[in-house]
């Protein structure tokens, strides 16, 4: 297949970033193309200097425009519409102010106030130094950030109302010991207060300490504790890095937990799961990593041609069903290694399932492999990478030269379990502007 592509040349879209009473917004101003790869989005971005922004776009491309504002007590803006760069050459950004400012009022349409509080009845005390935002359906922040104050009162500002949006409360580093919060909100007035917000029983929190040490007894270096259960009307996470010694320690509010222990990724023992009921201090607390697992994958071409030089991914997504690992969020390990002249890459893992990526060198025409492999004993097993289909083509600038040293992607439509459109392959374009990528022949 052949693909030619005439390149765009950029132009600059200009803008300002203001208050509705009309103050500059400083802040981090981003566009993101309305059609991108999934997972793959790279947003231009600037900073807004006094208000004004100024962002180098492809021509004729639409973007969504919004300013993330330095200021907590400003709220993020979106523009009002789509814009088209070059046709649109001036874009405004209005956003609302929530702290008063010599006894004028805010100029937010929207005032969302509320109260955190743990405990029960008259032991029941507001919780301080919070944080406390409004996130829209996809998650994004469209509030002001507020923190809750010694009483746990707190107040947001949205420069207008908008459906299915959720308030989010979570710990900050001046008070990281209680369970974030998740509260669907209803903002469809202009002043909605939401009373009192429990948290569950108030809780001091207990030690927990320990050690974490291989199947042989030796201590697991670096090793990384997590633990993660239901607490009060949230979830509590709680995590610990093991020292030279195996040794590790954190403060927990008294729960059950899910917990893990990850060994380090160039280690030989990996991974230990189990419960741990906190009612009380826990100070002796041994975790044992089971030892990882041998696997062998030999990388052949259809012909049966040994691949060699591949690089091989292996990136955890579950335990050996598939289930993925809510203790794991964050901490799910990814195992690298490459094809030697053989075409063989050794590496050791945990039991569980993985997505394993091959990625043969850019000039041996063969094509990226994706599939998932499930691990659960030693295991030997040969990839066979696809059919390949050659993709060539020129890329050339918008003044019709030949465009060298162009970095050619391709991604498939389908995404993986990071939701990322799955990487296929990649070329560097010529002198002469040319390129040749060998990807997998997909057949329907």
């Amino acid at each position: 297949d052949r693909v030619d592509v005439a390149l765009r040349g950029a132009v600059t879209v200009r803008g300002t970033a203001v208050l509705d009473d009309g103050g500059a917004v400083s802040g981090l101003v981003s566009a993101t193309p309305l059609q991108s790869i999934a997972g793959r989005v790279r947003l231009p971005t600037t900073t807004s200097v006094d208000g004004l922004w100024a962002l180098p776009l492809v021509d004729g491309d639409a973007y969504r425009v919004a300013v993330v504002p330095d200021d907590d007590d400003v709220a993020p803006a979106v523009a009002a519409d789509d814009i088209t760069a070059g046709v649109d050459a001036d874009v405004a950004l209005s956003s609302c102010h929530l702290a008063r400012v010599d006894g004028d009022a805010t100029t937010c349409a929207v005032i969302v106030t509320g109260r955190v509080i743990a405990g029960a009845g008259a032991a029941a005390l507001g919780v301080p130094a919070l944080q406390v935002r409004v996130l829209d359906a996809t998650g994004r922040r469209i509030s002001t950030l507020a923190r809750t104050a010694d009483d746990g009162a707190f107040t947001l500002g949205l420069p207008a109302s908008v459906d299915g949006a959720s308030l989010d409360i979570r710990g900050t580093v001046d008070n990281a010991l209680q369970p974030s919060t998740t509260v669907p909100i209803d903002l469809t007035s202009a002043y909605v207060n939401l009373g009192v917000i429990s948290q569950g029983e108030r809780a001091e929190t207990v030690a927990v300490a320990g050690r974490v040490v291989t199947d042989g007894g030796a201590p697991a270096r670096a090793a990384v504790v997590v633990l993660r259960g239901d607490n009060g009307a949230g979830v509590y996470v709680a995590r610990a890095t093991a020292d030279d010694d195996g040794a590790f320690s954190l403060a927990v509010r008294p729960g059950r937990y899910d917990v893990a222990a990850v060994g380090a990724a160039d280690g030989d023992d990996g991974l230990f799961f189990g419960a741990l009921v906190v009612d009380g201090a826990v100070l002796d607390a041994t975790f044992t990593l089971t030892p990882r697992l041998d696997v062998t994958l030999a990388v052949t071409r259809v012909d049966g041609g040994d691949v060699v030089g591949a690089s091989v991914i292996l990136q955890r997504i579950g335990d050996a069903l598939g289930v993925a690992e809510a203790v794991l969020v964050d901490t799910q390990p990814a195992f690298l290694s490459a094809t030697n002249d053989e075409g063989i890459a050794r590496v050791r893992v945990d039991a569980g399932r993985y997505r394993v990526t091959v990625q043969p060198p850019r000039d041996s025409g063969a094509p990226v492999f994706s599939a998932l492999l499930a691990v659960d004993g030693p295991l030997t097993r040969t990839l066979v990478l696809p059919d390949s289909v050659v993709l060539a083509g020129t890329i050339k600038s918008p003044g019709d030269d030949a465009t060298s040293g162009a970095v050619v992607r391709v991604f498939s439509p389908i995404v993986d379990e990071q939701g990322r459109a799955i990487f296929l392959g990649e070329a560097v374009t010529a002198a002469d502007g040319t390129f040749t990528v060998a990807v997998p022949q997909l057949r329907r």
